[in-house]
C-alpha cells in the first residue's frame, strides 16, 4: 500500500469528531440570534461554523464507519425536517405562511446536530464508550 501524504490520520478524525459537539449550542445560538434579528459576531461565528459543519459532509469518505453512521442518523431527521417544510407549502394554508429561508435552515441544523447528540448519548458517548 502506497503512502499518501494527503490521507487524514488518526487525530484528525479525533478531532472533527469531537468539534462536532459544539454544533448544537452554536446552533441554538444561531436559531435565537436569527429570531430575535441579531446581528452580532455570534449569530455570525455560530452561522459559520454551523455552515461549515454542513460543507464538509461533502468530503464523507474522509469518515469512518461509525462517523457515517451518526451523520446519516442526524441527516436523517434534518431532511424529514426539510420534506415537512416542503410538504407545509403544498398543503392549501400552509402555502400563507411563509418563514425566512435563513431561520428555516438554522432550524434544520439545529436537529441535525441534536439528533447527532442524541444518537452519541444513546450509544454511550458520556458513559466511558470510547469514542
Amino acid at each position: 500500500m502506497p503512502y499518501d501524504p494527503k490521507a487524514i490520520t488518526e487525530d484528525d478524525r479525533s478531532y472533527s469528531y469531537k468539534i462536532l459537539w459544539l454544533g448544537l449550542p452554536l446552533s441554538l445560538l444561531l436559531v435565537i440570534g436569527l429570531a430575535f434579528d441579531a446581528t452580532s459576531i455570534f449569530v455570525t461565528l455560530s452561522g459559520g461554523f454551523v455552515s461549515g459543519t454542513f460543507i464538509a459532509m461533502a468530503w464523507a469518505g474522509y469518515h469512518d464507519e461509525f462517523a457515517r453512521k451518526e451523520l446519516a442518523f442526524a441527516s436523517g431527521w434534518a431532511v424529514s425536517f426539510a420534506g415537512l417544510v416542503l410538504f407545509s407549502k403544498v398543503i392549501p394554508y400552509g402555502r400563507d405562511f411563509s418563514p425566512e429561508i435563513g431561520f428555516v435552515l438554522a432550524i434544520m441544523s439545529t436537529i441535525f446536530h441534536a439528533a447527532l447528540w442524541i444518537y452519541r448519548i444513546k450509544n454511550g458517548a458520556f458513559v466511558g464508550v470510547s469514542e
